[in-house]
């Protein structure tokens, strides 16, 4: 079974749209894990047909949580299988397409936001 990892910056418990992506590429066969983060007041995840990883970050917002969203992303990329990596934010492609060039993954960007336009980087 091909696999593939969903990466997100957002909560898990509350992106829908990531769970839809993830559904459907399971309803396609695939084996999916859906990575994302978990905030001090996020809700519990209720049960999903794919896997999901949650990374609890020391910092929520600025610069530093970038940084440290990214670096932890690309790690947990490294050693863990996919045939196709995921991004679904502009602030995960740069791990994803570093691990997709150095396993030879292919590489989806779902690009649905004018991401530099929002107020966190304003």
């Amino acid at each position: 079974m091909k696999k593939a990892i969903v990466s997100v910056i957002n909560d898990l418990s509350t992106d829908q749209r990531v769970h839809k992506v993830s559904s459907s590429l399971h309803a396609m066969g695939y084996e999916v894990t859906l990575v994302g983060r978990k905030q001090r007041n996020s809700l519990p995840l209720q049960e999903r047909s794919y896997k999901t990883k949650r990374m609890f970050l020391l910092f929520e917002k600025g610069p530093l949580f970038y940084l440290e969203y990214q670096k932890r992303l690309f790690w947990y990329l490294l050693f863990h299988k996919a045939d196709v990596l995921v991004s679904n934010d502009l602030d995960t492609l740069l791990p994803n397409f570093l691990i997709s060039k150095i396993k030879g993954a292919a590489l989806v960007y779902d690009s649905h936001e004018l991401f530099c336009e929002v107020p966190a980087l304003q």
